[in-house]
């Protein structure tokens, strides 16, 4: 949000600049990490985006992503170039680093765990429960990757639950995950560029993913093993 120009000479012209080098040497296949969590704007109450509905990019982050997606359709059509697109919902799971571009799950964790309070940023107003995501486990996310290099996956996909969380409940799970009794919860204003809601729907062909519960369960073990 703070440097859209920079965001794009990375992902924008970084990506334009490895399709070249994929024409050049001939690669087969390019499996593209995009987003769905970001490239659909806002969901509204009770739907969940599905690949072909109208992307409505609201940061330079989604737009950057729409843009390599759009590439990527130019190089298939001009250079032959195969790609898949993996829309990720929001991915949390063990081994995410809580610092830096870190998502809210192994932030709370890292900060639980270590006895220091956490904050609920608003989803509309300071106090509420803040925004509601679609959180997917590292496993899916990994067996999309490898179904989409092998060839069993094609197009554009949603790795996705289609279930809806909001920040107030992760930060209940993680903490009871945690063994963490009454965690210290502050309240934050909305933070700009936060879509207010983002659940997608999965594509059919990954099959069932690991629920959000059993996910946290699995991400709290292996923090509470970190020194």
């Amino acid at each position: 949000m703070r440097e859209p120009v920079l965001d794009a000479e990375a992902n924008v012209i970084g990506s334009i600049h490895l399709f070249e080098a994929c024409v050049k040497h001939h690669v087969g296949r390019v499996v593209f990490a995009s987003t769905g969590g970001a490239i659909y704007g806002e969901v509204a109450d009770g739907q969940r985006a599905e690949v072909g509905w109208r992307e409505d990019p609201l940061s330079p982050y989604a737009c950057s992503k729409l843009a390599v997606e759009r590439y990527m359709g130019f190089y298939r059509r001009e250079h032959g170039l195969d790609g898949v697109v993996l829309r990720y919902a929001n991915v949390y799971g063990p081994r995410q680093d809580p610092h830096g571009e870190a998502g809210v799950i192994a932030i709370f964790h890292q900060r639980l765990k270590a006895g220091q309070p956490i904050q609920i940023n608003a989803k509309l107003e300071q106090g509420d429960d803040g925004c509601v995501r679609d959180y997917v486990f590292v496993s899916d996310v990994v067996r999309a990757n490898v179904m989409a290099l092998t060839g069993n996956l094609h197009g554009t996909v949603n790795v996705a639950t289609g279930t809806e969380t909001t920040t107030r409940q992760a930060a209940d799970l993680i903490a009871a995950a945690l063994k963490v009794d009454s965690p210290e919860i502050g309240f934050g204003g909305r933070r700009a560029g936060d879509l207010q809601r983002s659940v997608l729907l999965p594509a059919g062909e990954l099959g069932e993913c690991v629920s959000f519960a059993d996910g946290i369960g699995m991400t709290a073990e292996w923090f509470s093993g970190e020194s």
